[in-house]
């Protein structure tokens, strides 16, 4: 029989370590480790700012969030719809820190490269609505096994080094509920070390749309039920029948990659719901 477990040492999502463990180590004992890990960022000592700003936002969706509060954006977001939606979007005065974090998966770098390329497109597209005009922006990517992008405009950390900045930050008053959820970090990352592998560049072979259609069967049959689509299920439901059958190229996989990567009846359903008009497709 196996051994009883509680819930926060088996969780696996990624958004409960990026939405409440994370920000909540950053939050506690007046913003103490977001001032440090801003110090580590950019270089700067924040602890010595007076009065500071903060801001911490999880799950930021830039273009439709500010589609509410501005007629500018609205248009945006009719047009463009969701783009990418950061994890942690980070600010102390005029610097910001926007974080894509990885836990239990760890995606190529083509394709990380691509999620935060697009997501600096979606701030770009409403930076001038907004008040971080004059803002320092760093884009930062967070996951469990060590990772090396070659674009150089995009940070990388680990959980490891979260963990170490986080013991380094603390002192004799920090209180039982920072001690509670570094705790769970400390565990779950080397959970996810564990089952991890690391993984260099992989390249996928591209299909039309005819051409993924006629290959159905056996991508099937191969376990090769996911396609990537930039935006993922989102992106995919404001395609047009058009958009769908004149895309460059679709990418095929058996795993998983990123929240980008979606299963292939989405794609069918999409399909058969715009040819012969029908939204309940069976």
């Amino acid at each position: 029989m196996s051994k009883e477990y509680t819930f926060d040492s088996v969780a696996r999502s990624e958004r409960y370590f990026t939405s409440l463990i994370l920000p909540h180590l950053l939050l506690s004992n007046n913003y103490h480790l977001l001032k440090a890990l801003f110090n580590q960022i950019f270089n700067i000592d924040f602890s010595k700012l007076k009065n500071p700003e903060y801001e911490i936002v999880s799950e930021l969706d830039p273009i439709r969030d500010g589609s509410v509060h501005s007629k500018d954006v609205r248009t945006i977001f009719i047009e463009n719809r969701r783009i990418a939606v950061p994890d942690l979007f980070l600010r102390i005065n005029n610097y910001i820190l926007i974080i894509e974090a990885k836990f239990f998966t760890h995606p190529n770098e083509e394709e990380l490269t691509q999620q935060i390329n697009l997501q600096i497109k979606a701030i770009n597209k409403v930076l001038k609505y907004t008040n971080y005009k004059n803002c320092k922006i760093v884009y930062c990517l967070l996951t469990s096994l060590k990772t090396n992008l070659r674009d150089k405009n995009i940070t990388t950390l680990t959980w490891d080094d979260i963990i170490e900045l986080s013991m380094k930050n603390t002192h004799i008053s920090i209180g039982n509920d920072f001690k509670y959820v570094l705790d769970i970090l400390t565990k779950s990352n080397e959970r996810a070390k564990k089952w991890l592998k690391p993984i260099g560049k992989i390249t996928f072979k591209k299909y039309t749309f005819n051409e993924l259609f006629d290959n159905l069967s056996n991508f099937i049959k191969n376990d090769k039920i996911y396609v990537g689509i930039d935006g993922g299920i989102n992106k995919l439901l404001n395609l047009s029948l058009i958009d769908l059958q004149t895309r460059s190229h679709y990418k095929v996989s058996e795993t998983k990659w990123s929240d980008n990567w979606i299963t292939i009846d989405n794609l069918i359903k999409r399909y058969l719901t715009l040819k012969y008009n029908t939204d309940n497709f069976e």
